[in-house]
């Protein structure tokens, strides 16, 4: 008792102290850029949407790791502007709809320039067989 407590969905944390929010880009609410409580949640940043997503002050994004506990803003480079990895101006949460890191059938992929997600890939016929 006594103590703030954070509420993910399958129960609650209780905190010894208030955590010590810090302004950053987008808010007030990010965490010191040592973390206060990371990779500490149920599920990794891609399953939960949150690739390109970050808790800290110095924007490092969620990857794939153990989603952080706390609130998560886009993460932003050094302009201040969302993360844009291939310099195509479109930032990688948006062509990374789902956010699961992954360049997916009908997203731009966020890793490689001029990519226009009109990639196909052909699974059948399979490598090195004729085609009637």
């Amino acid at each position: 008792s006594g103590f703030d407590a954070l509420l993910p969905n399958n129960g609650g944390y209780a905190l010894a102290q208030s955590p010590a929010y810090q302004a950053g880009g987008l808010g007030d609410n990010y965490y010191p850029s040592t973390g206060y409580l990371p990779h500490t949640g149920c599920e990794t940043a891609p399953e939960a949407g949150l690739y390109h997503y970050t808790v800290v002050t110095n924007n490092v994004i969620e990857g794939t790791n153990i989603v952080a506990i706390g609130f998560h803003y886009v993460a932003l480079g050094g302009n201040g502007l969302p993360l844009d990895s291939n310099s195509d101006s479109i930032a990688d949460y948006l062509e990374d709809a789902n956010g699961n890191g992954v360049g997916d059938s009908g997203e731009i992929n966020w890793q490689v320039p001029g990519d226009l997600g009109l990639t196909v890939t052909i699974i059948r016929p399979a490598n090195n067989s004729e085609i009637p």
